[in-house]
């Protein structure tokens, strides 16, 4: 990011949408691990459980930018493959998941398009990208309260259980008794 940014390439607004984006998608993403190794005893559980946690946060991650874009950005925003922007005042639901898309991936170059645009939608993308990194800080720190208390709670291995402790398995000795 550093050498497009330097030859011009990306202004500084660009730079800023993308830090926002990439700190909330770090923040979404060290929830899911740490809500999955405190969940799991396990390390397959742990993995599986991170990727499950991953693919709904990530989910929630697009959805909570579109949600913000739509309702900040609201009667000015546009989406590409989409050729009538709305004109109401409630949020559209069906424009909240590609919003998020569009502006948590930049695809298409979407972003340069809404800077470069006349419309009033530059603010919006800020402002929302701004409020979806508060509101990411404030998931990875519940999820790190929600790991805290979990670990206080289980924080040494139960022991075994009567009916376990007292299993034993005769098998055959192979050596003989000298």
């Amino acid at each position: 990011m550093t050498i497009p940014f330097l030859l011009g390439g990306v202004g500084w607004n660009e730079g800023l949408i993308s830090m926002l984006v990439n700190f909330s998608a770090i923040c979404w993403a060290l929830s899911a691990g740490l809500l999955a190794s405190s969940l799991a005893k396990s390390w397959l559980r742990a993995q599986i459980m991170a990727w499950l946690l991953g693919g709904c946060f990530a989910f929630g991650f697009i959805f909570l930018t579109g949600f913000t874009l739509v309702s900040l950005a609201g009667p000015s925003l546009s989406l590409p493959y989409w050729s009538v922007p709305y004109q109401r005042i409630t949020v559209p639901s069906d424009q909240i998941l590609p919003a998020g898309f569009f502006a948590a991936t930049d695809f298409g170059g979407w972003w340069a398009g809404i800077f470069n645009s006349a419309t009033g939608t530059k603010p919006g993308l800020i402002f929302s990208e701004a409020l979806v990194a508060i509101l990411s800080i404030l998931m990875l720190v519940s999820a790190i309260g929600f790991a805290a208390w979990r670990l206080r709670r289980v924080w040494q291995e139960e022991p075994k259980s009567a009916r376990v402790g007292t299993l034993t398995i005769a098998l055959p000795r192979l050596i003989p008794n000298s």
